[in-house]
């Protein structure tokens, strides 16, 4: 693929990146099998007192240690009553969380960081994570399978016609 088709392509799909930053926060996002990682680094903003996010078919969620963790119906949430606890300017803290292997695949969802009662939270519209399978991506996957066969097949019927002619003309 030429690098011309890859940014096509790239920009179709209007790719957001592993990496997010919004008013003195970054949130970087790993993946490891069906490990999610979601890195929340505190740039220049206030002590970072929660983290919340929407995951689809999560299970097995961590937080920093001294956090308290809530993990219900799609949505994470984990906070620190304590501000020595917080995530401070130039601090990094970890959330993870095990993902299902049927029923999600990687889409954007929404993350907050909060810095306590005091101060309005940061959404972050679109950080990577988990999403809910819908039914039209399923009929999508099978549609490009059945593509991709048809277009093998026909490409072998053509190799087969060019050597029966070569074998025709030769005789």
């Amino acid at each position: 693929m030429g690098p011309w088709l890859a940014t096509l392509l790239a920009a179709t799909l209007n790719l957001t990146p592993a990496v997010v930053e919004k008013d003195g926060v970054r949130i970087e996002v790993s993946i490891q099998a069906h490990i999610y990682t979601w890195t929340v680094t505190n740039l220049d903003a206030p002590p970072i007192m929660s983290f919340q996010s929407e995951l689809s078919q999560t299970y097995n969620t961590h937080a920093p240690d001294g956090w308290e963790l809530e993990d219900v119906e799609g949505r994470v949430r984990a906070w620190t009553d304590d501000p020595r606890q917080a995530i401070h300017r130039g601090e990094s803290e970890s959330f993870d969380s095990r993902v299902t292997s049927s029923g999600a695949m990687l889409g954007t969802v929404p993350a907050t960081v909060g810095f306590g009662p005091d101060r309005d939270p940061i959404v972050f519209e679109k950080v990577w994570g988990p999403v809910a399978k819908t039914p039209r991506i399923g009929a999508l996957v099978a549609v490009v399978i059945a593509v991709i066969a048809l277009a093998h097949a026909m490409l072998l019927a053509r190799r087969a016609r060019k050597k029966d002619a070569a074998a025709a003309t030769g005789a």
